[in-house]
């Protein structure tokens, strides 16, 4: 059983140390230095990541004092504060075409800073003891974290409603195949004017070489050795190639067979997942 405890910890931790890497150095450190190599962002992930594990680390005596100190509680109720407003945006991205930036950044915004205030509250004031009088804040004492979820969503989701009525819409020729009503359109989409410039600018800029293991320093070598990387080997692939791999890596169309048997599995398995859940708590 503690194996599969551990197991299972240790796959949610490294998802989301993965997660965060990815998103430090593609959308952070790649805008700071445009011309890092493949071997830099793959080192700068990896220490991103120690840098994560630090701060678990230094986070374990706040986990001890939230929630009386039960890690399940805790990761379900920070989920809980910080997962709504992400989710009510990408329903209504998805679902509601007039969904636009400024609904999707303020209503985002809103939801998190009320989620961090009652996540502030909550690790602030800390659980009382068994026997002892709660002196919290009603919105803690009589307002479970899985129902301030629930609150949390509904507003993210009107904020961002309310916001994107009062804003001008974006135009549909620039959201072919982004919505779940156009994702099966074969309408070309017309790419944001941001979308252009961006892809203009990073064809300008050239990334940087890097350079074969044997010409590298000795500490440059012990540091790729460490993080696993290799310069990858030069290769050079056709116009036609590249967009070909453009074309599958975007398309959504599946074999029939194979939806319907993916489908089917996956009713059996939250079946199972569910009957096993209700017998078992």
């Amino acid at each position: 059983m503690l194996a599969a405890m551990m197991a299972a910890l240790m796959s949610s931790l490294t998802s989301v140390f993965n997660s965060s890497s990815s998103i430090f150095t593609m959308d952070i450190w790649k805008r700071i230095r445009p011309r890092s190599s493949e071997g830099e962002l793959l080192v700068v992930g990896r220490v991103f990541v120690l840098v994560l594990v630090g701060v678990s680390i230094a986070w374990i005596p706040v986990l001890q004092q939230s929630q009386g100190g039960q890690l399940f509680n805790y990761i379900q109720s920070v989920t809980g504060y910080l997962a709504p407003p992400v989710l009510s945006l990408y329903l209504l991205a998805m679902i509601w075409s007039r969904t636009n930036e400024a609904g999707a950044f303020w209503g985002m915004m809103i939801g998190l800073l009320v989620g961090l205030i009652r996540m502030g509250l909550d690790f602030g004031y800390g659980s009382p003891n068994c026997g002892e009088k709660d002196f919290r804040p009603t919105i803690i004492s009589k307002v479970h974290f899985l129902h301030f979820t629930i609150i949390l969503f509904f507003v993210s989701l009107l904020a961002t409603i309310i916001i994107s009525l009062c804003t001008n819409p974006i135009n549909s020729k620039h959201i072919v195949r982004l919505t779940w009503w156009t994702r099966h359109s074969i309408v070309e989409r017309v790419l944001f004017d941001e979308e252009v410039s961006f892809d203009r600018k990073a064809q300008e800029r050239e990334p940087a070489q890097s350079k074969p293991m044997g010409e590298l320093p000795r500490w440059r070598w012990i540091v790729n050795l460490l993080c696993g990387y290799e310069p990858p080997k030069e290769h050079t692939i056709s116009e036609e190639e590249k967009k070909e791999a453009l074309r599958a890596l975007t398309s959504i169309k599946e074999e029939r067979k194979w939806k319907y048997f993916v489908n089917i599995n996956a009713l059996i398995l939250l079946t199972i997942g569910m009957f096993l859940w209700g017998f078992y708590s």
